[in-house]
């Protein structure tokens, strides 16, 4: 049964069905689906699907070297920071 709400256009993003627009509920009360494009071809999904894996792996490798950048940034200010603290006792200004 269906609601008699605008149906919303949406995109899926999961492996096997990559980028591809549907039609569903705006406010998921009915059953109401419909795909609004063509499916792929095996070719064109294989391709969409090696590149989605390729740019998440990139993200992940740069993700990865944002926390170590991040890692080093606090471990040189923290070793700064003890500097600073063991000059300001030994009577040196403090900057």
């Amino acid at each position: 049964m269906l609601c008699g709400n605008w149906a919303a256009e949406k995109t899926s993003c999961t492996e096997y069905i990559s980028e591809r627009r549907f039609l569903t509920c705006v406010n998921g009360r009915c059953s109401f689906f419909m795909w609004f494009e063509l499916e792929f071809d095996a070719r064109s999904k294989s391709v969409i699907n090696g590149l989605l894996r390729r740019l998440k792996n990139k993200d992940d490798e740069h993700f990865a070297e944002m926390i170590k950048g991040n890692d080093i940034y606090r471990e040189f200010y923290k070793d700064d920071s003890l500097r600073r603290r063991r000059k300001s006792r030994s009577g040196n200004i403090l900057l």
